[in-house]
């Protein structure tokens, strides 16, 4: 019996170091991904032409299919946000006066994957920039009335509630349609009477959109400007001229002057200054941000 259990934990002895000599080693973590950050300057193009300047044929932007709506709705026009207002509450710009017609387009990614040549680009996004200095942004190309809508708003502080009213407009947006994913109107200039957002210390508007159902990321919205220098032939090499482009020859130089297209493009009167919409990501806490700046 001695011997049998003398063996029996030999045996067991035995087995525990084979076991340790099997136990896998942990896998070490693998270091978590950098979250790539992106930024844009993308330029505003006047509606009814195509990026490059190419006349478009019955359709206002390039993406619209001819005969279709996408800038409003029949009943929902695409509105001024100041002006189609009533008693405090966002109406529907039913009438001329209330409406707002597209001036300038713009489309952006807002996520970039890096791989050399072989780089891709998601998350594809459209601009609309109206004669009233508003922006709307939206992802799908096809434009709503997206401010607020008090009366299908059941929490609203209010009492403005209409009874029954959030069944037919559960995202209480003044275009009810489900397919409403428009985000606007953004006011980026100072000047412009329906400007209502903050400015920072060094001068700088602080304007965010939320892109929630897709990225996830907060992006900052603003102006650039792309001053169009012509570069001078002097005996150092290439180098910025002094002075802005006219379109006209400068002595001295073999290159032709580029006209400022970005500056005033509103006129000289609108406190409008440039043309140049920039987008970029900044990380923010667990997010990111994309800059127009």
């Amino acid at each position: 019996m001695k011997k049998t259990l003398s063996l029996l934990v030999t045996l067991m002895m035995v087995i525990s170091i084979f076991q340790i000599g099997f136990v896998s080693v942990p896998k070490t973590a693998e270091a978590a991904e950098n979250q790539n950050g992106t930024f844009a300057a993308v330029r505003l193009v006047p509606v009814g032409f195509d990026r490059d300047g190419t006349e478009l044929t019955n359709k206002d932007f390039p993406w619209q299919k001819a005969g279709e709506d996408v800038w409003g709705r029949s009943g929902y026009s695409m509105p001024d946000s100041d002006a189609a207002v009533s008693n405090g509450i966002n109406i529907p710009a039913e009438t001329v006066d209330l409406q707002v017609e597209a001036i300038y387009w713009t489309d952006f990614y807002l996520d970039v994957t890096p791989a050399g040549g072989r780089s891709t680009v998601s998350e594809h996004w459209y601009g609309v920039f109206d004669e009233v200095g508003q922006l709307w942004l939206d992802p799908d190309g096809r434009f709503n009335d997206c401010r607020y809508y008090e009366p299908a708003d059941p929490a609203n502080l209010n009492g403005n509630y209409i009874s029954e009213e959030c069944k037919s407009n559960p995202f209480a947006t003044v275009d009810p349609s489900t397919g409403n994913n428009t985000q606007g109107p953004y006011v980026l200039d100072p000047q412009n009477p329906r400007f209502n957002a903050t400015i920072d210390d060094d001068g700088n508007t602080s304007i965010y959109f939320w892109d929630k159902n897709r990225t996830g990321r907060l992006f900052r919205l603003g102006w650039a400007d792309m001053d169009d220098y012509p570069l001078m032939n002097s005996g150092d090499g290439l180098a910025m001229s002094i002075v802005q482009g006219n379109g006209e020859e400068i002595q001295g130089n073999e290159y032709v002057a580029t006209i400022d297209w970005d500056a005033n493009p509103f006129g000289e009167d609108t406190g409008y200054d440039f043309m140049t919409l920039s987008i970029g990501v900044a990380m923010i806490g667990i997010g990111s941000t994309l800059l127009v700046d």
